[in-house]
């Protein structure tokens, strides 16, 4: 090795040629790496030496000797190339300077070669084995790193140490990555030269793996699609798997799944599904695969109504229609419960249209029936006919009567079917200061209010809203009776019948009644028409009561007769004949009488004629001298 590293020294020098003991020296190193090689291609399990890189001959620039030893069957190496760096002439290696020396990875800094294998065939590689040295160390170490094209470089596969003692690595390629692989570029980059100057050698570039010929590709499959989901649609592979291969179904055109090797495979979706083969040995897969598209119909859905599971309508006739939609469906037919066809009503069983006749009511079932895959399916939609509101009827009636003054009135209706009922007033009542409960339709009147008041009732409902008005009459309060003679009168005692008649205001009658001492005395009245009969020998007072009825009453007013005795013949306190003397004086002639109101005197005409004359009101007569 000693002489090795002096022969290459002496060769760095640009102006010496490269001597012989470097060859010799060199080679040297390698004996235990080709002894390794070959005792790996000895074991059972071992995989060829693929190409190797030797780089034999005087050094020239470009490399004199860049290619393999040997290409391999079916597949081709490319030259062995370095990228931004220096060529530096050398004997039976790869030499270049003009190295990264970051402490850092340089992607751009790199030696690298390819492997590309033949249509049909992929490569199982296994490991790289090579040599490299530099011509000085760096304080801190110097490394070397391989990536390859798999990951696009974007991670090491193997490192190491980079010194002036040379080295032969053997990297080894892990198979999830290198196994039935196409093309594959490998890249060697060195990190922390110590100068850009620093001479980096690799030899002996050695690439292990196979070239393996992919199984041919499986014809395309059958199918009996199309189907249902269950049981779905079976494929059928045409023909049968070569020796040593085994054909596998796959989700897609590059599948690499060993799960199912059956000459038939049932899938339940639809899509484009692949058959492939693989080598039972090397594991290839085919290039390509055989497919086929099939069509899996979906189970059908749950019919569904655009109106939901219920709804109600009011009755009448009319027509409704009750759709649904179903995924999947081939169709939908629609029908009616028994007891609404038998009510009259029908359907229609394609559009879902139902003919309601005007008296039905209750509740009425459509089914919807979608067909389609494992269908048919089937869902109802439940429809309540609530029947027509009523007319609402007042409990009081139509009509009603009450008197004037202040108090409230309920006025309830009720009425068929109804949701509710409201009450309201008319105008000129709410006018006239009178109110109303619209929920419960109590009214309360003003005190001073009447004539008409009318209660509207409207029940809400079904074919609503339904009205009814109740017409109250306000009667006004019945008057105080009056007579027509007043209260008091006088009349003559005697036989004789009487009318004394009275009015009052909003009376719904008037009755009349004698008090009891005249009754006692024998006098009657009569009761409608207060006609009083009294008797002959009657005299004093008599009342008379005249009762009105009406709102509020009765009102009673009463009338006071005065029966005066019958009047007596006077009596002259003189008597019936006296005599004087002739003479001038004066005589007073006073008389009395029963029952009399009073007396009044008079003189005949002769004694008035003869110069005499009488006081009217006392009697007193004044007589002249010369009277005889």
């Amino acid at each position: 090795m000693d002489s090795f590293y002096y022969s290459t020294k002496s060769r760095f020098e640009p102006d010496l040629l490269p001597v012989p003991i470097k060859k010799r020296a060199f080679k040297s190193i390698q004996v235990p790496a080709i002894t390794f090689i070959l005792w790996v291609l000895m074991s059972p399990s071992a995989l060829a030496q693929l190409g190797v890189y030797s780089f034999t001959g005087a050094g020239t620039c470009p490399n004199q000797n860049p290619a393999v030893t040997a290409q391999p069957l079916n597949a081709t190496f490319s030259n062995y190339s370095n990228s931004n760096t220096t060529c530096i002439v050398a004997t039976d290696v790869f030499q270049t300077n003009g190295v990264n020396n970051s402490n850092t990875l340089d992607l751009t800094k790199y030696n690298q070669f390819s492997i590309t294998p033949n249509a049909n065939y992929v490569l199982n590689l296994t490991s790289i084995t090579f040599t490299e040295l530099t011509d000085e160390n760096a304080s801190g170490g110097t490394t070397w790193s391989l990536r390859s094209s798999i990951d696009n470089y974007a991670t090491d596969i193997a490192t190491g140490s980079a010194t002036t003692t040379s080295q032969t690595v053997t990297a080894t390629l892990p198979s999830s990555s290198f196994t039935n692989t196409g093309s594959v570029t490998f890249r060697l980059y060195i990190i922390n030269a110590k100068t850009p100057n620093t001479n980096w050698i690799n030899d002996d570039v050695t690439l292990n793996g196979s070239v393996v010929l992919l199984p041919a590709n499986p014809g395309n499959p059958t199918s009996n699609s199309p189907q249902c989901s269950n049981p779905g649609v079976t494929l059928t592979s045409n023909g049968t798997a070569p020796g040593g291969e085994t054909w596998y179904w796959q989700s897609s055109a590059t599948g690499t799944s060993t799960s199912n090797s059956g000459s038939t495979y049932t899938v339940s979706t639809s899509g484009t599904y692949y058959i492939r083969s693989q080598d039972n040995t090397t594991l290839a897969w085919s290039n390509g695969a055989g497919s086929i598209t099939v069509t899996v119909t979906p189970t059908v859905g749950t019919p569904v109504f655009a109106l939901g599971g219920t709804s109600s309508r009011c009755q009448g006739a009319g027509t409704v229609t009750y759709t649904a939609t179903a995924t999947n469906n081939t169709g939908i037919t629609y029908s009616l419960d028994a007891a609404s066809i038998t009510g009259g009503n029908t359907i229609n069983s394609s559009t879902g249209d139902v003919t309601f006749l005007a008296g039905w009511s209750g509740t009425s079932i459509i089914t919807a029936s979608a067909t389609g895959c494992t269908g048919p399916t089937t869902a109802t939609h439940s429809v309540t006919i609530t029947p027509t509101t009523g007319t609402p009827v007042f409990t009081m009636g139509a009509t009603s009567t009450r008197c004037q003054g202040a108090g409230i009135v309920t006025y309830t209706a009720t009425a068929t079917n109804t949701t509710g009922i409201t009450y309201s007033l008319n105008a000129a009542s709410i006018t006239g200061g009178n109110t109303i409960n619209s929920s419960t339709g109590d009214v309360t009147y003003a005190a001073g209010w009447n004539g008409t008041s009318i209660i509207t009732a409207s029940a809400a409902g079904c074919n609503g809203p339904k009205t009814a008005t109740h017409t109250v009459t306000i009667t006004p309060t019945v008057g105080t009776p009056v007579f027509t003679l007043g209260a008091t009168s006088t009349r003559c005692q005697g036989a004789g019948t009487v009318t004394y008649a009275a009015t009052a205001t909003n009376n719904t009658g008037i009755t009349y009644s004698l008090d009891a001492a005249s009754i006692t005395g024998g006098n009657t009245i009569n009761s409608s028409t207060g006609d009083v009969t009294f008797l002959a020998g009657w005299s004093g007072t008599s009342i008379i009561t005249a009762s009105a009825t009406g709102c509020n009453g009765p009102k009673t007013a009463t009338h006071t007769v005065t029966i005066i005795n019958t009047i007596g013949a006077p009596v002259f306190t003189l008597g019936a004949t006296s005599t004087r003397c002739l003479g001038a004086g004066t005589v007073s002639y006073t008389a009395t009488a029963t029952g009399a109101t009073g007396i009044s005197y008079v003189l005949d005409a002769a004694s008035i004629g003869g110069g005499n004359s009488i006081n009217a009101a006392t009697g007193v007569l004044t007589y002249v001298a010369g009277w005889s």
